[in-house]
């Protein structure tokens, strides 16, 4: 379980890495996850930067605001690190 945990979350390191913005819905398509927000919490106390700004989505009367996660301008500038963080861990690339 470990494993498959921290596969996923790799999964979103990359997304973010590679300057994709994405809400819950498309984590659950691209990464199958329904727990977008565990993985996030785990990169953000291991010190990545990530905004998470609410956006609408949907069309009347199925609108709906969701968090939309991307790394902060300042994480994009740096070089692609450790996965466990900007200072521990094993590299992802």
């Amino acid at each position: 379980m470990n494993e498959i945990r921290e596969s996923k979350q790799s999964q979103i390191l990359k997304m973010l890495q590679q300057g994709e913005r994405f809400t819950s819905e498309k984590a659950r398509v691209r990464v199958h996850t329904s727990r977008l927000a565990v993985p996030i919490e785990r990169l953000r106390k291991a010190g990545w930067g990530i905004d998470s700004p609410i956006i609408t989505v949907g069309v009347e009367p199925y609108k709906a605001r969701v968090a939309e996660y991307s790394f902060t301008p300042q994480q994009l500038e740096q070089p692609l690190i450790p996965i466990g963080g900007p200072t521990q861990g094993t590299m992802l690339f």
